[in-house]
C-alpha cells in the first residue's frame, strides 16, 4: 500500500518483522502487537526518538526505515501507525479488504489520520465493489484528507457513487488525480474546483463531453492528458506549472495557453505519437508567431520549458526562458533544423537536449549553427544521444563526434554533460556500435570537449558513455583537467 522501495502493498508491509506472527497484513500485525517486547533499553532519549519518528511522515524518508523503528518495541509500533497513515496510502483490489478491516477497527481515529489516498488498478474493482462502499465510508471520516487519486475514476465512482459527494464535502482536499473521467468525476471536479491546488486528469477513451467552464482560483499545478482546448475551458489565473500530454500537435495554440494560464512559470509539453507531417509543424509555428503580437504580456514570468522539439517549436514561445529541456526522435533531418530558431528565440541559460537516433546523421548537426551563435548566454549544457537498435554507420562515429564538438562551441559555458548511450538491443547483441563507444577514452575525449567548447569559464565536464561508465572532470583555472566530482 505504500509504494516505496519495493513496499507497494498493505499486505507486504510487515514481512520484515522480527516476530513471525507480525506479518502478512496490518490486521495481523495489529493483533500481534502484544508479542512485541516492550522497550527495555534505548541509547537515545525516548522522546528524541519519537520526534525522529514523527518526522518520518515526510516523503523523503523510506517506509522501511519507519518500519524498522516500529518493530523494535511495542511503544514505537503504536507511535508509528499514525505516521504510516499520514504518508501516501496505495490501495488496489489485492489489499483493499485488509485495509478496510484495519481502518474499521477504530474508524474515527484512523480516518482522521489519513492524508493521501491513491486507488490503483481499478479495472479489477468490480469483484470487490462491496469494499469500495466501505472505502467510501472511510473517506467520509477522513476529514484531513488532502490528496485523492483514482486511476480509473469513473469506474470507481460507478461502484461507490456516494464517494463523490463525500469528497466534495472534505474541507482539506486540495489535490485531485482523476484519470479516465466521466460524468461522475466531472461532478466531483465541479464541486471541488475552488479549493484545488493540484489537479491531474484525463477523459474516458472516446468520451464526447466537455469539462464545464470552471474557475480554479487557487490551482497552482495542472496536468492534462489528451484534453484539448476545445474540451477544457477553465480559467486558471494562479497556475504556475502546466503539463500537457497531447495527441494532436494543434490541440493547443499559443493564444489558448496564454489566455487560460497567464502567469505560467513552467510548461511541459509531450506528444503521444511521432509527428509525420513536418509541414504542419512549420505552419503552426508561423501561425503562433503571427498571433504573438496580439497577446498582451505573454508569459513574462516563464522560467522553464520541457518537451518535444517539434511541439515546442510549433508553439513559437514569445519570451526568453531560463531552462529549456528538449527531446526528439530524429526521423527527418528537418526536425533538427528547427533547433537554432528555437534557441535564438528562447535564449536559455540551461539547455538539455535528448536525441534518439537510428543513424549518425552528420547533416543535421553540420547544418546547425554553433551554440555560441544561437545561445550566447548559455552557462550549462547537457546533450544525450541515444543510439537505437538499427544503428549501423559505426565507421562514422568519430566523424559524428567531431561535428557534435563543433556544435557545442560556446565561450559562456560553465558546465557541460555529454551522454552517449546505446539501447538495450545493442548492448545484448554485441553490436559493433558498442565496441566503438567502449573505445572512447574518457580523458582524451574530455580534452577534446574542453578544446571544442572554447570557454575560459568552463569548470565542469561530465561524460557518460555506454561501456565506459561515467566520469567527472574539474577544469582548473589554468585549464588542466582534474578527475573528481562536482
Amino acid at each position: 500500500m505504500y509504494e516505496d522501495h519495493g513496499i507497494s502493498s498493505w499486505s507486504r508491509m510487515h514481512t520484515d518483522s522480527p516476530n513471525s506472527q507480525v506479518r502478512d497484513n496490518i490486521v495481523g500485525a495489529n493483533d500481534a502487537i502484544d508479542e512485541i517486547q516492550p522497550c527495555t533499553s534505548v541509547e537515545l532519549n525516548y522522546d528524541i526518538l519519537l520526534c525522529v519518528m514523527a518526522r518520518m511522515d515526510a516523503k523523503d524518508y523510506r517506509v522501511k526505515d519507519l518500519l524498522a523503528m516500529m518493530f523494535t518495541c511495542r511503544s514505537f509500533y503504536k507511535s508509528g501507525l499514525p505516521i504510516l497513515l499520514r504518508r501516501p496510502v496505495y490501495v488496489d483490489p489485492s489489499n483493499i479488504a485488509s485495509f478496510c478491516n484495519y481502518m474499521f477497527k477504530d474508524l474515527d481515529w484512523h480516518g482522521s489520520l489519513l492524508r493521501h489516498l491513491y486507488l490503483r488498478h481499478s479495472a479489477s474493482y468490480r469483484a470487490v465493489s462491496w469494499h469500495l462502499k466501505r472505502l467510501s465510508l472511510i473517506v467520509k471520516h477522513a476529514s484531513k484528507l488532502k490528496t485523492f487519486s483514482a486511476s480509473t475514476s469513473e469506474r470507481i465512482f460507478k461502484y461507490a457513487p456516494d464517494m463523490v459527494e463525500t469528497l466534495i464535502t472534505l474541507p482539506n482536499l486540495n489535490e485531485l488525480e482523476l484519470w479516465s473521467m466521466g460524468h461522475r468525476a466531472i461532478t466531483l471536479l465541479r464541486g471541488s474546483s475552488r479549493k484545488l491546488i493540484q489537479l491531474s486528469l484525463s477523459l474516458l477513451d472516446g468520451a464526447q463531453f466537455h469539462i464545464p467552464q470552471l474557475t480554479l482560483p487557487r490551482l497552482e499545478e495542472l496536468t492534462l492528458h489528451d484534453v484539448s482546448f476545445r474540451t477544457f475551458q477553465a480559467r486558471c489565473p494562479s497556475v504556475k506549472r502546466l503539463a500537457l500530454g497531447i495527441t494532436g500537435i494543434d490541440d493547443w495554440s499559443l493564444s489558448d495557453l496564454v489566455s487560460l494560464f497567464p502567469n505560467l512559470r513552467e510548461l511541459v509539453l509531450r506528444r503521444h505519437h511521432t509527428i509525420r507531417d513536418l509541414g504542419r509543424v512549420q505552419f503552426l509555428h508561423e501561425v503562433n508567431k503571427r498571433d504573438r503580437g496580439s497577446i498582451p504580456h505573454p508569459w513574462i514570468g516563464l522560467e522553464e520549458v520541457e518537451g518535444d522539439l517539434a511541439n515546442i517549436f510549433a508553439l513559437a514561445i514569445p519570451c526568453s526562458v531560463k531552462t529549456l529541456r528538449l527531446s526528439e526522435t530524429l526521423l527527418d533531418q528537418r526536425t533538427f533544423n528547427w533547433l537554432p530558431t528555437l534557441l535564438t528565440g528562447c535564449q536559455p541559460k540551461f539547455l538539455s537536449l535528448d536525441i534518439e537516433t537510428s543513424h549518425l546523421d552528420l547533416v543535421s548537426f553540420a547544418n546547425c549553427n554553433r551554440l555560441a551563435v544561437t545561445a550566447p548566454q548559455l552557462s550549462s549544457f547537457q546533450i544525450v544521444i541515444r543510439i537505437c537498435n538499427n544503428f549501423d554507420q559505426v565507421l562514422n562515429l568519430h566523424s559524428f563526434l567531431d561535428i557534435v564538438l563543433r556544435f557545442i562551441s560556446c565561450p559562456s559555458l560553465i558546465t557541460i554533460e555529454i551522454h552517449l548511450h546505446a539501447d538495450s538491443t545493442i548492448r545484448y547483441t554485441g553490436h559493433p556500435a558498442l565496441e566503438a563507444l567502449r573505445d572512447l577514452g574518457s580523458y582524451n575525449f574530455a580534452k577534446r570537449v574542453l578544446k571544442a567548447v572554447g570557454s575560459k569559464s568552463l569548470r565542469h565536464i561530465c561524460l557518460a558513455i555506454t561501456g565506459r561508465g561515467s566520469s567527472h572532470w574539474i577544469v582548473s583555472r589554468n585549464g588542466e583537467l582534474i578527475r573528481g566530482g562536482r
